[in-house]
This record gives structure tokens, C-alpha cells and sequence, in this order.
């Protein structure tokens, strides 16, 4: 499958969908910033899906925040705790033996957590996700959930008795736009 598709054809009888996203997409340069990813794997097939493994890619300057993991529905059980891998920067869940099934008409969200004061920049990462292998091959995908770090200017004016705030960014944002009022200008 590839991560951000549509529906998609797998084998006979097999159709899913993977997502991932980081929220947020867009912050300000310099500051401390925690990241939430959710991996969102839907089996909209007529046959059970069974994963072997999923290995995400965090975005580079991340750090995994350890115990920050969720998921749901609580049909498909707890979800352990991911093994890490800092200098690859990879957050990885194996389902050995038969795999981690998903049945049909399910959709599987997981939420984990990373951390990082980042630079100005964008931050792409990646996302596999492994079958069984009698079922599909493993699919990779390039890039998702892209970070993108902006630098926030801080406009004050005042008139002697009024003083006006307004927080704006110059620079693309995650849709490739130019100038950005961060928030609706307010009376300080």
C-alpha cells in the first residue's frame, strides 16, 4: 500500500488504505515542539489484512517520546511499546508468527509522540508498512507528514493609548504560500 493513497487494490479480495500525518505541520523556528504522528491503516478489502511489521521514519531531528503510544479501536488490542532506533531515527512495531491481523471493514489509528527544537527548514520522513509476505509486498513512501519550521515575526503598534499585536510568518507554508497572519491581530 502507499501511504497517503486513496483506496488501492492489493491482491484479490485485499484493499486498504494507508495514511500518516504529523500534527502540527507548521511551527515556528527555535522552539521546543512536541509532534504528534498518526498512522491510519484501513482494510476495506473482503480478507483479513495481516501486518508483519510497520517502520516509521521520524522526521530528522526528532526524538521518539517514550510511553506516547495509542491506538484504537480497542478491538485490535494494546500496542506495545515500539523499538527505537536514534541514529536511524525509526520507530518500528514487529507482529511476529502469523502478523498483527486487521479484519475487514476495520480502520487501525495509532498516535505516537516525538519531540525536537528544529531549525528553519522542512522536514520530510518516510513510512513502511509490511505483510504477511504470501499477501502483499512491503511499500515505502517518500515523503510524509513533512514538518515545515518558519520564523515568526512579532508586529506592535501602538497610538499612545492602544497597543496592537500580530503575530506573521514570510515563507512557504505547508501549501506553498507567501505571507501568513498567524493569528487575528489583538489589542495588548
Amino acid at each position: 500500500m502507499t501511504v497517503g493513497s486513496t483506496t488501492e487494490t492489493l491482491c484479490q479480495g485485499a484493499v486498504g488504505s494507508i495514511q500518516r500525518t504529523a500534527t502540527p505541520q507548521l511551527v515556528f523556528g527555535d522552539t521546543a515542539t512536541t509532534y504528534t504522528f498518526t498512522i491510519t491503516i484501513a482494510n476495506e478489502g473482503t480478507e483479513i489484512l495481516e501486518l508483519s511489521n510497520i517502520n516509521d521514519t521520524i522526521n530528522a531531528g526528532l526524538t521518539y517520546v517514550p510511553l506516547s503510544v495509542s491506538s484504537s479501536p480497542a478491538s485490535m488490542g494494546t500496542l506495545r511499546e515500539p523499538a527505537t532506533n536514534e541514529q536511524e531515527r525509526t520507530v518500528k512495531w514487529n507482529f511476529p508468527g502469523q502478523g498483527k491481523q486487521l479484519p475487514t471493514s476495520t480502520t487501525w489509528i495509532i498516535h505516537y509522540q516525538a519531540t525536537a527544537t528544529q531549525a528553519l527548514g522542512q522536514y520530510p520522513s518516510e513510512s513502511e508498512t509490511s505483510f504477511v509476505a504470501s499477501q502483499i509486498p512491503a511499500q515505502t513512501a517518500w515523503p510524509t507528514a513533512v514538518i515545515t519550521v518558519v520564523d515568526v515575526y512579532r508586529i506592535v503598534v501602538t497610538d499612545g493609548e492602544t497597543t496592537y499585536n500580530c503575530d506573521v510568518w514570510i515563507g512557504a507554508d505547508v501549501v506553498g504560500n507567501g505571507f501568513h497572519v498567524i493569528e487575528d491581530c489583538a489589542i495588548a
